[in-house]
């Protein structure tokens, strides 16, 4: 059957799909063609493209997520988050500290649970 009204959702929806189901290379393909289509990605679809990019070649891929996360247009706690986790996931507890500063800075309010990986990061 198919999508008949493409959208912000349902683009966001399939991107997201494809990263939660180990079809990595899949999501990050779809989030291409919906910018080439003229579609501006919400937070939902910029997370899953940066997951995406996180797992498709792990450490090596971290600068291409970062890419991405950088034409943000607005950043909310959850992209915050998401990106400070996988900084610290992948052993970089400076760069995961930088981001929380950057976020604090500007005004978003942490998620109570990333407190503790903070704290974590700043014993490494």
């Amino acid at each position: 059957m198919g999508v008949r009204k493409r959208d912000l959702v349902s683009w966001s929806s399939l991107i997201s799909c494809y990263s939660n189901n180990d079809m990595e290379f899949e999501a990050i393909v779809r989030f291409i063609d919906m910018i080439e289509l003229g579609y501006c990605p919400n937070e939902y679809g910029f997370c899953a493209v940066i997951t995406a990019y996180m797992f498709v070649k792990g450490d090596c891929d971290l600068e291409s997520a970062k890419k991405v996360y950088n034409k943000m247009p607005e950043r909310n706690a959850v992209t915050w988050t998401l990106m400070i986790t996988h900084y610290m996931q992948m052993g970089h507890a400076s760069y995961a500290l930088e981001l929380f500063l950057d976020m604090v800075v500007g005004g978003n309010v942490p998620y109570q649970f990333m407190f503790s990986g903070v704290i974590y990061a700043s014993a490494e």
